[in-house]
């Protein structure tokens, strides 16, 4: 069991949220390091990440990722300072480094040793530096770099305290009450302002701050060569728990730091007898030197987050959505009474306040939903580390572009779409983009780009995974498909390139000619549909063989309130989610022709079948289709043009990826708002029904689900043609 003497649990989780920030700074950096080459704000950028968590870690007592991170530090202080040189082989060796920082960090989370030993990799760090060493100008300084120095140069201090031109500035930094590692705070304030100029002192000493010293203030020296301290300030408070930042003084350039070197000689000078109690020493003096002589030139109050239990968000949203029932339930009501009592003076009072409540509800519901929301980021951040890994063991070279990272969606959401994008990603990386060599003969650059981007559409969120590959072949397709005996060759024969390409969803079905870690097994794709389907979310391809392919999936923003159009049959009511719904139209007998053994209707020269619900779901599902319809209530089949007309129904044009599907229904109740209830693990999965909702009078009705009905009806045609 590991454990970290004299920390609590919130010091543990605390540094866990923190660890995994830095090291995915970690992660993000490298990526951009090995694409972009040296750059000096990306080195900048790793340093840091690293220094950071070294500092933390250390903090904690975790002493395998101190160590580690402190053999990387050195090794990027080195690229830093020009004196090592970005290749593939350090680029292998600090991705490894990040691999085992993660196994250590699962220790912290898990409290588990996992018996990961760093020997090596320390080892191969200190190979590196020994080689830049020999090969460099000159040895590693013990120094603690913190940027250039400070340009020798005057500076004037003017009323206010305001600066203009370079000099030496101290700032203090205050913390928040709230604020669980102060130490480690403290060392993030250091660190960042460290890129920004040479630090001259702290109090406390560097040396107390990585020991975990408990920090009221934080003072910091550094010398500067802006026109205004206030890009110091930002950076301080841009950290975490910092309640304020203040500018103390300001002087001429170098004058702090000569002050400082002129009490320790002084303090040197005078140890044997030990300093007199109202003369300050060392870093203390150059602290109290001038502190008078500038008024406080910036001051900074951050502001407040809190950090919210995801259960506790989960519990608001239901209670939202027990608001929007109750809201509905209000306005029918409401309605009733208006017909009945019109125009008395409580009806009208009613009526405005139901709206009232109304509008506050609908209001309520969109806060909870956007505090629920999440930058998409959350979950691409994830990819570019397993393409550039499936890129390098395929031999194959992927500029990976993501775009979009900032849009926003409904966290249940964002934890349910990371695996299928997973899949989809990795299939345009293994089927999509060629070798080098293919695709040189081809005619294209030899790197392949492969695209991930996000936005917004409507109450929708819209993902596209697009490659410049080889694309899709439909014929190769129907072979595969014919093979695994999923349709017949006169089916396949007659399959459109659209249908053919859709195929690729069927279980068991893979076009790959081997088998490996990526592709070739026959699972993955169906898995993706079933997924997103799930989340009443929908997958399309667009793809032009020899060019590349897109697949675009289509989620709603929140999983818990969706609109969807109300119908009745038999008596009962059903939902259908609007976002299947294509259109509606009014059918009769005549309209109905049998194709495949199934009732069809021809509209604008498309044929679309029909399904009856009360072939599942009516308490008479033994009569079925337009025999049902033609003897209900008694009416005879060849009745009066009237009786025609009273016959008439409706049917509700609803489309999947796999096709369309007409449902045929008695009435439209309307379209509204719905909440989504779980049928729970008692009920189980009900072919057809996604979910349940309440409506206003209290009543059950069922959520369609249209994908698995239309693909109910695709699957008896497929059936049909091969019998």
């Amino acid at each position: 069991m590991l454990e970290f003497p004299g920390m609590t649990a919130d010091d543990i989780k605390v540094f866990l949220i923190e660890a995994e920030e830095q090291l995915q700074s970690l992660e993000d950096g490298l990526l951009e390091l090995e694409q972009a080459g040296e750059d000096d704000e990306v080195i900048g950028q790793i340093f840091r990440a690293a220094h950071t968590l070294k500092g933390s870690s250390a903090t904690l007592g975790h002493d395998k990722m101190a160590n580690l991170t402190h053999s990387m530090e050195s090794v990027l202080d080195l690229v830093r300072k020009s004196q090592l040189e970005v290749g593939p082989d350090l680029m292998d060796v600090l991705f490894e480094c990040l691999d085992v920082l993660r196994v250590l960090n699962r220790e912290v989370e898990t409290g588990q040793e996992s018996g990961e030993d760093i020997t090596v990799l320390t080892g191969r760090l200190l190979d590196i530096i020994a080689f830049a060493e020999e090969g460099g100008s000159g040895c590693i300084s013990g120094e603690s770099e913190a940027g250039g120095s400070g340009a020798q140069s005057t500076m004037t201090v003017v009323d206010g305290g305001i600066m203009h031109g370079p000099g030496d500035v101290e700032l203090c930094i205050a913390f928040a009450d709230t604020c669980q590692m102060p130490s480690v705070r403290a060392y993030q304030v250091v660190d960042r302002l460290s890129v920004m100029g040479n630090i001259i002192y702290t109090r406390p000493s560097m040396e107390l701050i990585e020991a975990g010293q408990d920090i009221g203030e934080l003072t910091v020296a550094i010398e500067w060569d802006g026109d205004s301290p206030q890009p110091l300030v930002e950076a301080a408070m841009d950290v975490s728990d910092v309640k304020s930042a203040l500018v103390v003084q300001v002087r001429p350039a170098g004058s702090l730091k000569g002050e400082v070197d002129a009490a320790a000689e002084a303090s040197r000078a005078t140890v044997a007898s030990g300093p007199k109690e109202s003369e300050p020493t060392g870093v203390e003096a150059g602290r109290k030197a001038g502190v008078n002589r500038g008024s406080r030139s910036a001051t900074s109050t951050r502001a407040t987050t809190v950090r919210v239990d995801v259960a506790r968000l989960d519990a608001l949203s239901n209670l939202v959505a027990e608001l929007v029932i109750d809201r509905t339930h209000l306005a029918q009501l409401e309605s009733k009474l208006a017909e009945k009592h019109g125009g008395d003076e409580l009806v009208a009072e009613l009526n405005r306040t139901s709206t009232h409540i109304g509008r506050l509800t609908t209001e309520l519901q969109e806060a909870i939903n956007k505090a629920r929301m999440f930058p998409i980021d959350n979950v691409f951040r994830r990819f570019p580390r397993m393409v550039r890994d499936l890129a390098q063991s395929q031999g194959k070279e992927i500029d990976f572009i993501i775009e979009g990272e900032d849009t926003e969606l409904d966290r249940s959401v964002s934890e349910e779409i990371g695996d299928p994008l997973i899949h989809l990603i990795r299939n345009a990386v293994g089927h999509g983009i060629e070798t080098p060599e293919e695709r040189v003969a081809a005619g294209k650059a030899p790197k392949g780009t492969v695209r991930l981007s996000a936005f917004h559409q409507e109450n929708y969120i819209v993902i596209e995974i697009a490659d410049d590959g080889r694309g899709i072949d439909p014929e190769a397709v129907k072979e595969s498909a014919i093979r695994k005996g999923l349709i017949s060759e006169e089916a396949a024969a007659r399959m459109s390139d659209r249908d053919a390409v859709n195929l690729i969803f069927s279980p068991g079905l893979s076009t790959s000619k081997k088998v490996d870690d990526v592709s070739g097994r026959g699972v993955g794709m169906d898995i993706v549909r079933k997924n997103i389907e799930r989340l009443n979310g929908s997958i399309s391809i667009d793809t032009r063989l020899g060019e590349g392919s897109t697949f675009t999936v289509k989620l709603p923003l929140t999983l818990a309130i969706i609109r969807a159009l109300l119908v009745a049959y038999d008596s009962r009511i059903y939902a259908i989610p609007l976002a299947s719904v294509m259109e509606i139209t009014r059918i009769e007998p005549s309209d109905i022709h049998t194709v495949h053994k199934r009732e069809a209707i021809r509209l604008r020269g498309d044929v679309i079948p029909l399904l009856w619900l009360g072939e599942i779901f009516s308490k008479r599902g033994e009569e079925r289709g337009a025999a049902e319809w033609m003897a209900a209530d008694g009416r005879p089949e060849d009745g009066a043009a009237g009786e025609a007309q009273s016959r008439r129904m409706f049917a509700v044009i609803t489309s999947s990826h796999e096709g369309q599907v007409g449902l045929v229904v008695d009435s439209l109740v309307g379209e509204m708002e719905i909440v989504i209830k779980s049928l729970g693990s008692f009920i189980g999965n009900i072919p057809g029904v996604s979910g349940v909702t309440i409506l206003g009078d209290g009543r059950v009705a069922l959520i369609l689900d249209i994908p698995s009905l239309v693909r109910r009806v695709v699957e008896e045609r497929n059936g049909a043609e091969r019998g």
